[in-house]
């Protein structure tokens, strides 16, 4: 396979064409035709990419039940047992819970703090820097 990535996912699935062995990602805004036809020539030269391909095609079909089967096997459990031991764990959480908010208060208030913290640094900093600045005065006796 050549990957040629337009838009969204697409450039991570090139990218694990490629990580994997079965292919080559290209870029669609810079290649030359040179380089498509080295690419193209290197997959068909290649044996490599034909095993790694081969390999996960008969992985992928060693499944021990085909999707109607699965689909089957799923409606009669739900058929003979319900559907209620079937549920998300976070069917049964509050708001608070669900979204983890507890946690992202958390996190605003510490970085409330360090912001607060770095202010207070920075003007105290300033403060020295500018007071060394200012003119040595001599007090009148």
């Amino acid at each position: 396979m050549i990957g040629f990535p337009f838009i969204a996912d697409q450039t991570y699935n090139a990218l694990r064409i490629e990580n994997k062995g079965f292919g080559i990602a290209m870029n669609v805004h810079k290649f030359t035709s040179d380089e498509l036809y080295t690419n193209i020539m290197k997959i068909l030269s290649d044996p490599s990419y034909k095993h790694r391909i081969s390999l996960a095609s008969e992985i992928f079909r060693s499944a021990p039940q085909r999707p109607a089967e699965k689909t089957a096997y799923w409606i009669e459990h739900v058929i003979k047992f319900g559907f209620d031991h079937l549920q998300p764990a976070g069917k049964n959480l509050n708001f608070f819970q669900f979204y983890m908010l507890d946690a992202l208060a958390m996190c605003i208030i510490v970085g409330v703090l360090l912001l607060v913290l770095v202010k207070k640094l920075v003007s105290c900093a300033a403060k020295k820097m500018f007071d060394l600045q200012k003119p040595f005065k001599l007090k009148e006796a």
